[in-house]
């Protein structure tokens, strides 16, 4: 038959790692198929931190250090310095409460990284584990 143009638009997600993602077959003749990326997802980055600044789970973190009470540091694995910063105190994954106070703001290492202070209720620097999102 005569050529036919068709195209459509759609969201397909992605799996990590080299199998296939997308298949595309034809039941009657061979054809050509051009695939035009026009944008992409990319999901927010978290760190759950215990009190201890080890790492209880987390999305493209490269590493988490206490620095010292209250004080820690967590690195993702790209440059974050155009993105914002959410944290709260406690575990809410895990359920885990805790009371206190706490702010993030970026480490001038490779820009990569945040620097966390968790504080207790009447202020003072106090080691809390956090939750910490970046979005970008």
């Amino acid at each position: 038959g005569p050529p036919v143009n068709l195209s459509n638009a759609g969201t397909v997600p992605m799996r990590p790692g080299t199998g296939a993602n997308l298949r595309v077959q034809t039941f009657v003749q061979a054809t050509h198929v051009i695939i035009d990326v026009l944008g992409y997802y990319v999901p927010d980055l978290m760190a759950v931190v215990d009190s201890t600044g080890s790492l209880v789970r987390g999305n493209n973190v490269d590493d988490v250090e206490r620095v010292s009470t209250g004080n820690y540091r967590v690195y993702f694995d790209r440059d974050i310095s155009g993105c914002g910063y959410g944290a709260s105190i406690g575990n809410p994954i895990d359920g885990v409460p805790a009371s206190g106070q706490i702010s993030a703001t970026p480490t001038s290492f490779q820009n990569r990284g945040v620097y966390v202070q968790t504080h207790d209720s009447d202020g003072n620097l106090s080691d809390r584990p956090f939750h910490l999102t970046v979005t970008c």
